[in-house]
């Protein structure tokens, strides 16, 4: 049906192939049949118009094994490693977070939000998601805390790869958090009027019963205060990284981004941070 020419890429489950004319602005994507994405993209041809159009178009599924399904996408232009400008990012952010709250009204949770899976469609004029070789389907319709987390964690890894686009050299999950918490301090002893916003924004961004929550944002500029009780547990600990990491993400875009990107994606991080 479709002839393959070039191996374009390899990932741990699939591969990639140009296809030869008259299919050539299309490319194949082979995967196991076991794999969510030929299911998804299913779903996808499901939903009314205006949705299918936040997402790569599929124009073909089909079994080529039993075991292995091939699916037939739009050839998009990658962005990964391109610096973005100020409208450029705020589109970026935009489109995807389109694309992030269908697929989660649909209960589709992507995991692998990244700049490689962000790709730009000449057809449809815009920003799109990619690759749900790792996603799942079909949580429950009350999302639990669990659930909660792991929707956010879509979010989260979208932010971060708008800063990437824009800083590519940042380390924006630096592990020095005590050189950062130093920083923190002294930021918020300059602006203190702006630490009750940027506190209320990170309590957003978290499960409303998150553990700790209160302890960590009492402690959190107090340099000489341990985030964790003496004894604490692993999950505690893993726990208040999260939070920290968290923390760090949106000092970096509300606080270290220039004037002119913070500007731009300000609508966006407040549409972020109401999310659910």
């Amino acid at each position: 049906m479709y002839d393959t020419d070039v191996l374009l890429a390899t990932g741990s489950q699939s591969s990639i192939f140009s296809l030869c004319p008259p299919h050539h602005r299309y490319v194949a994507k082979r995967v196991p049949s076991s794999c969510a994405e030929a299911r998804i993209y299913a779903l996808l041809w499901e939903r009314p118009r205006r949705e299918q159009r936040l997402f790569c178009r599929c124009k073909d599924i089909y079994q080529e094994t039993p075991r292995r399904s091939m699916l037939v996408l739009e050839r998009c232009v990658p962005v990964e490693n391109k610096v973005l400008t100020g409208d450029g990012v705020r589109l970026y952010m935009d489109h995807i977070l389109d694309s992030l709250d269908v697929l989660h009204q649909n209960r589709v949770l992507h995991h692998d939000v990244h700049p490689e899976n962000i790709m730009y469609s000449k057809a449809r004029k815009r920003y799109v998601l990619l690759d749900f070789g790792v996603s799942t389907v079909g949580f429950m319709e009350n999302p639990t805390d669990k659930v909660f987390y792991e929707m956010r964690e879509d979010h989260f890894s979208l932010l971060q790869s708008v800063v990437l686009s824009i800083r590519p050299k940042w380390r924006v999950l630096d592990n020095d958090y005590r050189r950062w918490r130093k920083r923190w301090a002294r930021y918020f002893d300059a602006h203190p009027g702006e630490w009750d916003p940027f506190r209320e924004r990170f309590r957003r961004w978290l499960p409303r019963n998150t553990p700790h929550l209160t302890l960590f944002q009492r402690r959190i500029l107090r340099l000489d205060t341990p985030l964790l009780p003496a004894g604490a547990s692993e999950e505690q600990a893993t726990r208040v990284k999260i939070m920290l990491t968290r923390f760090h993400l949106l000092f970096c875009v509300l606080v270290l981004l220039p004037a002119r990107y913070r500007q731009k994606l300000a609508p966006c991080v407040e549409r972020l941070c109401f999310f659910l």
